[in-house]
């Protein structure tokens, strides 16, 4: 039986899309912006499950890091980016 850790999504042969957005807020519905937070995430396409947790920035590097803790090693991986 194949171990998996409790914080990894997908398998061997199954597919995680993955995609970035930014979480934005303004004052009031309306005028300045107040905060904003990137957030990076993915959902298996099998088995439905998914992550979504904030980066600091959306470099390769940053992104790479959590795709190889959130991610099955065996996944395959699709992207827009």
């Amino acid at each position: 039986m194949e171990k998996k850790n409790e914080n990894m999504i997908g398998r061997k042969r199954f597919t995680v899309e993955v995609d970035e957005t930014l979480l934005a807020r303004r004052k009031n519905h309306s005028g300045k912006m107040l905060g904003q937070q990137w957030c990076f995430g993915g959902i298996c396409r099998e088995t439905k499950e998914c992550f979504v947790e904030p980066v600091a920035d959306r470099t390769s590097e940053t992104l790479m890091k959590v795709l190889k803790r959130r991610v099955h090693p065996e996944t395959f991986i699709i992207s827009d980016m």
